[in-house]
């Protein structure tokens, strides 16, 4: 593990210094770029994860706009806690993220093969730091259903608070709707499969998502994503919504 770890933080520093791309973490393993799945880590089954997270921001900025996040997940039967902690409080002050800590939680009802589909319910963003303004963060409740065929999945949903903001602009539109994603099998290694993953998420800071992941072996998997806002600038306020990547690291124990 020691040495897996100590390799991935090398290489996301050798990619960093060279400016290849900028990177995003997020809190659930069991999620897509932005849209929680219906998945859920394993039954008494604890992930750690090594995450980076950057935005791409057109201008500069004064304070950190990248960070490393440490997250854990357990899964104990249809259930799903997690939690967060940003390293860097530069990163976290600039209201990049929703605090040092936050967590979260997922209930799977419904599992397709017993059922017809798949269904879960839960919340992100549990603890959030509140900012001035009282726009963000908040908690992010959510409801999603997906449905597989042979090696594709289909997922739609809807979540409140999306992104942990209640509303955006200058209008104040509340920021809920849709998400939406597919997920699937584009090369079919029988040790190493790499899945692509497409998201969308809906309201005032919709926003797309993009994504690959790969088990390296039982325990241990990698992830990439990139979101690019469909707003940029927004419409009113013409703040910029700058693109963001991420790139992550999980490694998965199975407790006694």
């Amino acid at each position: 593990m020691n040495h897996c770890v100590n390799r991935f933080i090398r290489i996301v520093i050798l990619m960093a210094a060279f400016f290849l791309f900028t990177v995003k973490a997020y809190a659930i393993p069991t999620v897509f770029s932005n849209v929680p799945s219906t998945d859920i880590t394993g039954d008494n089954t604890l992930v750690l994860m090594l995450n980076y997270y950057k935005y791409a921001n057109k201008t500069p900025q004064a304070a950190d706009m990248a960070s490393m996040l440490y997250g854990v997940e357990y899964g104990y039967k249809k259930l799903e806690l997690g939690g967060d902690f940003i390293a860097s409080r530069s990163f976290v002050d600039n209201g990049n993220y929703p605090g040092r800590s936050n967590f979260n939680f997922k209930w799977r009802i419904l599992t397709q093969g017993s059922d017809e589909i798949s269904m879960a319910v839960g919340a992100m963003y549990l603890g959030s730091e509140k900012y001035a303004g009282g726009q963000y963060y908040y908690p992010s409740p959510y409801v999603v259903f997906s449905k597989a065929f042979n090696n594709v999945r289909l997922h739609l949903g809807y979540q409140n608070n999306i992104l942990g903001f209640k509303s955006a602009d200058l209008d104040n539109k509340n920021s809920r709707g849709l998400i939406a994603a597919i997920d699937g099998v584009v090369w079919k290694h029988p040790v190493r499969p790499v899945s692509l993953m497409i998201d969308y998420v809906g309201g005032p800071l919709a926003t797309y998502g993009i994504g690959i992941s790969q088990p390296v072996n039982s325990k241990v998997s990698w992830f990439y994503c990139h979101y690019k806002p469909v707003h940029d600038p927004m419409p009113l306020s013409q703040s910029e919504s700058p693109k963001q990547h991420w790139l992550g690291l999980t490694y998965s124990v199975k407790l006694k």
